[in-house]
């Protein structure tokens, strides 16, 4: 018969197992408040082990806060609260992507302007060097140096930043997207 009363005690128990759980604390800071060992709590929401009087009496009060509707309206309140502080967050981190995007588009735009002029620079050289400037020696030309130059310079230079800076660019503006999806704004 005490088997039985066990049993049952132990099912019982089951029921309102997970007692940390319901608090929404973890079972070993519900075991530091109660002053007990986890292993003690974890036996006790098993239904193997009584728990001490003292923890009990916490641990009762602790669920009726929890059921509390002052509490409850507490907690709804700091959650809106959360809410509002994430969306301040978000918006910070949406001017600061703002920010950096104005500067970095106008460094694009000097960029491609440089790009494009050293295109034009190199398309005229090349020009110019199959028109006037032969050569019998069959050393390169002035022109054909220069555009060697002007074409060095525009790969090493001009399209591997101007890539770079896009790159970036097209970064921020994914996050952007990012962003004002999360406060719900239109793109």
């Amino acid at each position: 018969m005490q088997r039985w009363h066990k049993y049952c005690e132990a099912k019982s128990m089951r029921a309102e197992k997970n007692i940390s759980k319901l608090l929404g604390i973890s079972q070993e800071s519900l075991a530091m408040m109660l002053k007990v060992t986890r292993g003690q709590l974890s036996m006790y929401e098993c239904g193997l082990r009584p728990i001490p009087t003292q923890a009990m009496k916490q641990l009762a009060e602790m669920i009726v806060l929890f059921y509390d509707k002052n509490t409850i309206t507490t907690a709804k309140s700091l959650q809106e609260e959360n809410t509002e502080l994430h969306a301040k967050a978000i918006k910070r981190q949406l001017e600061d992507n703002l920010l950096e995007q104005y500067p970095l588009r106008k460094i694009i735009a000097k960029a491609e302007t440089k790009y494009h002029s050293r295109i034009s620079t190199l398309n005229f050289l090349q020009k110019l060097s199959l028109k006037q400037w032969k050569n019998e020696s069959g050393e390169p030309t002035l022109p054909e140096l220069l555009a060697g130059q002007t074409a060095r310079k525009l790969q090493k230079e001009n399209w591997t930043q101007l890539r770079q800076y896009q790159i970036k660019l097209e970064v921020l503006k994914a996050e952007e997207r990012l962003l004002r999806e999360e406060l719900g704004e239109p793109e």
